[in-house]
């Protein structure tokens, strides 16, 4: 668990660059949530499933102070 309540777990993250990064996963009330909180680059996505179940829009957001948040990149996952 990443999280103290019960419906939160972790996902991890790696990539070709080395890059290895632990977000908090979450979906309640119609929203998937990931969020990591790295003092300087702290991210979060929210996106929300279609009635149809094929395809989610969501937003990620990036904050360098641990205040600000800014768009950082929209998203559409579809189901093939």
């Amino acid at each position: 668990m990443y999280g103290a309540d019960e419906e939160t777990v972790s996902m991890d993250y790696f990539d070709s660059r080395g890059v290895h990064r632990i977000y908090g996963v979450s979906m309640s009330e119609g929203v998937w949530r990931m969020w990591r909180h790295s003092p300087g680059f702290s991210q979060k996505f929210n996106g929300r499933p279609s009635p149809d179940g094929r395809t989610v829009d969501g937003l990620s957001k990036l904050s360098r102070d641990d205040s600000t948040w800014d768009d950082d990149l929209a998203i559409t996952f579809r189901r093939t």
